[in-house]
Parts: C-alpha cells; structure tokens; sequence
C-alpha cells in the first residue's frame, strides 16, 4: 500500500490560471517549487494545506486519476476587493481526460474569453475538491455560451467590458464531454434554477 502511494505522481507541470502569469517576476523559473518559495517570500501564504496540492490532495485523486492523464496544477494568483494579492492551487485535468474517463461533472463556475471556456467543477467520487479545465473546442464554447444566455439571470452572471462572459452555478449544471469524430463536445444540463439554490 504505502509502495502503491508512493509511486502516484500525478502533476507533470503547472498552468497559470487567467492573468496569474502577470504577477509572477520575469526572473521567476516557472516551476511549482520555485512559485511557491515567491509566494511564501511575498506573504501570500496563510494555510498551505488549503492554497497547496498537497501530496496528502494528490493521494486522494489517485483514487481516480494516472500519471498518463496529463493532470497540471493550476496556479491561481489574483487580486481580491482590496486590491491583496492571494494564491490558490488546483488540480487541472484536460478535457480529453475527462472524456476518456467519461466522467459526469458538476460545475462550480465558467468563464468565457478570448475563444476558450474555463471552468471549475466538482466530481462526486472525489470529496471536498474543486477541480478545473480549459477548452477551445468552437462546439462547447457555442453551448457554454448558450447556457450563459438562457440561465444569466438566475445566478451570479457577469459580462465584462472586455467581453468576458462570468457565471457561477455552484454544482447547478452536470456536464459530460465527448468526442463526435474529430470534434469535442459537451453535454451540459440544469440540475435546478439560480431561485431553487437560493442564490
């Protein structure tokens, strides 16, 4: 058991998260080791269990997960209200992933922009885990964004100045993606309304 532990590597690499690239100094080597020594040295750092993938967080997701699925850890860095920097890691598992696992999921959120969706979503078989994704596919951005169209005015929606298209759903929208011959695309579905969540 503890061999099988440890020889689940899961991570081959990061993704930074948004604009999270933005804040990290040009001289800074990309790597997990040496972002993470930045944001201790800048302060950003308050409950590692939480804001890290841990390998305690990776043992759970080798539960369903292989190193051969490709998984990165993206690295979110962001400004709150205030204008204060915070750092937060997720679990990122490619789309083709999730379609060769055909993997139901439930989505926290979606953002819109500049020909990609994003999201974040949670899977029932792993507890107390927000996982996240990108796709470029033309076929789900169109019904992402058809769904922001038809539910925006039930839940915390956004369009902004730049055109970015924001929506929070909290769990609302199951999602399964697949493959259509060479196309990816996705099956999404309104598990109940933004007024039945009492959001």
């Amino acid at each position: 058991m503890q061999d099988s532990a440890r020889s689940c590597h899961l991570f081959s690499g990061i993704v930074f998260w948004e604009q999270s690239s933005e804040f990290i100094p040009d001289n800074l080597f990309p790597t997990i080791g040496e972002i993470r020594k930045w944001a201790y040295q800048e302060g950003l750092i308050w409950e590692p269990d939480s804001q890290f993938v841990t390998p305690e967080r990776e043992q759970n997701l080798c539960k369903i997960f292989q190193p051969e699925d490709g998984l990165l850890i993206a690295v979110h860095i962001y400004q709150d209200s205030s204008g204060r920097l915070d750092y937060l890691e997720y679990p990122y598992v490619p789309v083709r992933t999730l379609i060769k696992k055909e993997m139901q999921i439930d989505i926290v959120y979606w953002q819109i922009r500049l020909g990609e969706v994003r999201f974040g979503f949670w899977y029932e078989d792993i507890e107390a885990e927000e996982l996240c994704s990108i796709s470029t596919a033309k076929r789900v951005i169109r019904k992402f964004s058809e769904l922001f169209e038809q539910i925006s005015s039930e839940y915390d929606a956004k369009r902004l100045n730049n055109g970015t298209l924001e929506i929070e759903v909290n769990g609302a929208v199951q999602a399964k993606f697949f493959k259509e011959g060479r196309y990816f695309d996705v099956e999404l579905k309104v598990m109940y309304s933004g007024e039945d969540s009492g959001s």
